[in-house]
């Protein structure tokens, strides 16, 4: 492999992806922003150890004048992508060096060298598909004021939106449901006389929610305003449980991106229609 020769990697396509071939070259062309800017680090930190081993074994520098480099430019890049195998060498051989240890700084750059390649060929990145962008680690996409109307739910419904955007549709509708018994117990607290019992289905609870706004009076206009708030959050919490079907906690139940999706935006209606409501 011949590192001189090396330019900074791009990726594309979906999932878990190798930056390097067998051969140490660049697999993949173009790629989301972070992974490129991550194989983009890696590969200014190879080619800076060549250069640096390059530099030593022509005589065209001392081991004194790479130390500054390697120490505090590239030891910090290893950490930050990370290289763990690669940025310990690195500490060893700049202990032995600041401690007068009989060493040949050349050699132990090529070693070095050789780890940082083989542990880029060994990293994977994920990247998320554009269009599921906006679900991944977004904490206003339920809504701008989760955290302040709803802190009990905020963090399993950002973890919902989050798993969805890995491709991990199940685990995305266990967080959901978390998230969702908070919400209902919200609504049960701003609904006086309405009682939620822990064994209470989804199509219960609707059907709860929904006799108790049918029995609200609509002679205001602010009465009919949240008897109309209520049934549609009922509505959106029907449609929650249209799109999962049955009780995610069965055994062995699993959903696909398609109906997680559709309880994920349903979700997202409804946390914005209760959102009024409280």
């Amino acid at each position: 492999m011949r590192q001189d020769d090396r330019q900074p990697i791009e990726t594309t396509g979906l999932g878990l992806m190798q930056l390097y071939g067998d051969d140490g070259t660049p697999v993949l062309e173009r790629v989301h922003i972070v992974i490129k800017a991550y194989a983009a680090l890696h590969a200014t930190v190879t080619n800076k150890l060549y250069e640096m081993e390059k530099k030593l074994r022509n005589g065209e520098s001392k081991a004194h004048d790479e130390i500054h480099s390697l120490e505090f430019t590239i030891l910090k890049a290893c950490h930050e992508i990370p290289l763990p195998g690669t940025a310990n060498l690195i500490e060893v051989a700049l202990y032995r060096y600041n401690n007068n240890h009989v060493t040949n700084l050349q050699t132990d750059i090529f070693y070095i060298l050789l780890e940082a390649v083989k542990e880029g060929k060994q990293m994977m990145l994920y990247k998320v598909d554009d269009k599921n962008v906006e679900f991944y680690k977004n904490p206003t996409y339920f809504g701008h004021n989760i955290e302040s109307k709803f802190p009990d739910a905020q963090r399993d419904l950002i973890e919902a939106g989050t798993c969805y955007a890995l491709g991990c549709p199940t685990a995305s509708v266990m967080h959901l449901m978390r998230a969702l018994e908070a919400l209902l117990q919200a609504l049960a607290n701003a609904i006086p006389g309405l009682t939620l019992k822990p064994k209470d289905t989804m199509g219960e609870i609707v059907k709860k929610v929904t006799n108790w706004a049918t029995r609200l009076q609509d002679e205001t206009h602010a009465e009919i305003e949240r008897k109309r708030r209520i049934s549609t959050a009922a509505m959106h919490f029907q449609n929650i449980t249209n799109a999962l079907r049955n009780p995610t906690m069965h055994t062995g139940e699993f959903y696909s991106l398609e109906d997680t999706n559709t309880a994920l935006v349903c979700a997202k209606l409804f946390v914005c229609e209760l959102a009024d409501i409280i």
